[in-house]
């Protein structure tokens, strides 16, 4: 799903149709845990760069419970996305620059650290 939003196909309404946001995947123990149910709007707070979204949120057991899934492509801040545009969240405003992986010199992605709470 990924691919329906990178920088040749993000707006293109039939993907957006196909795919209009970006929730995060967590585990169902740990949701139940924080009172959160499939669907529900949280809020996704970066411990490393102090910002936060609100999106949706799919409960599965088929994630770790330490880890938080979403795909990349979202959040389209430009008005002139005609289609894209208010659809999802920027990932990369939970992610630091910081942080960088010491074999590619690459952003960790892997290393950002959020807590995720119902939205109120």
């Amino acid at each position: 799903m990924y691919h329906t939003q990178d920088s040749v196909t993000f707006d293109i309404p039939t993907l957006i149709k196909l795919l209009p946001d970006n929730p995060i995947t967590m585990n169902r123990k740990r949701a139940e845990a924080l009172g959160i149910k499939d669907d529900d709007e949280v809020e996704v707070v970066s411990l490393t760069t102090g910002r936060k979204v609100r999106c949706k949120v799919k409960v599965t057991d088929d994630i770790r419970e330490d880890t938080v899934f979403t795909y990349f492509g979202f959040g389209r801040h430009s008005r002139g996305m005609k289609f894209a545009y208010g659809h999802g969240f920027d990932v990369n405003l939970l992610i630091s620059d910081q942080i960088t992986d010491p074999i590619s010199g690459s952003v960790a992605q892997s290393l950002n650290i959020v807590k995720v709470r119902k939205a109120s």
